[in-house]
């Protein structure tokens, strides 16, 4: 992360052996456009926090429309060139957003990206089902995919209430709490407590099929929970 005249946050050190490991970071630059300068300067910031001399995997975290696609692509590529980390990927950026940084990529010979990041689970399908697939069998770009509970919904401990030792009980999270008190909240809970027999006959918890199913889509390489 990267905030101007903000303290950095803490960051745990991982200088451990990492064969079987995946560290990847995310670049959150606030009220600064992405450049070389800027993201040079936050990774390597976060590099010497994590004490680690490169990360697997840096994501460009939203799209910046201050800041020329070109610009962000060859950034990428010059911290992958430096040794700071070995791929590069998007996070809630669109198909068109992507295609353009691909293209950019390939016509000036610079790293494409592989991996974008959404959000999927039952009730957020359209972004990796519909739209990604096509990118993934055309230039090879994956997607890993988060929050594949919805915030801990299809889990089932909201279905009678929201317990105060909850997550959406917590201070600091009543956007949770009013997301599962709206008419949309309402209706998916609906819905999850509907769908309470399938976890029975595949003999699992609602738990373990929600994060099982984004596994089965194609384009997807990694879920994150």
């Amino acid at each position: 992360m990267c905030k101007r005249n903000k303290p950095h946050k803490v960051s745990v050190p991982i200088n451990k052996p990492r064969q079987r490991s995946l560290v990847c970071h995310w670049l959150r630059v606030y009220s600064l456009t992405y450049s070389v300068r800027i993201i040079t300067v936050c990774l390597r910031g976060s590099l010497s926090r994590l004490q680690l001399d490169y990360v697997d995997i840096v994501f460009a975290n939203r799209s910046d429309i201050n800041a020329p696609m070109e610009e962000v692509v060859r950034a990428m590529t010059f911290v992958i060139d430096q040794g700071m980390a070995m791929y590069w990927g998007t996070s809630r950026w669109n198909a068109v957003e992507i295609m353009e940084a691909y293209s950019i990529a390939r016509q000036f010979n610079l790293v494409p990206p592989v991996c974008e990041q959404a959000e999927y689970h039952y009730f957020q399908r359209d972004k990796v089902e519909l739209h990604l697939p096509e990118l993934y069998h055309k230039i090879g770009v994956g997607a890993m995919t988060w929050s594949p509970l919805a915030c801990g919904l299809l889990t089932g401990k909201y279905n009678e209430g929201v317990p105060e030792s909850s997550r959406a009980g917590l201070k600091g999270y009543a956007w949770l709490k009013e997301r599962l008190c709206s008419d949309e909240g309402r209706k998916q809970l609906s819905k999850s407590k509907s769908s309470t027999c399938w976890p029975h006959k595949l003999k699992c918890t609602a738990a373990q099929l929600a994060i099982g199913t984004p596994c089965v889509c194609v384009c997807v390489c990694v879920c994150v929970c």
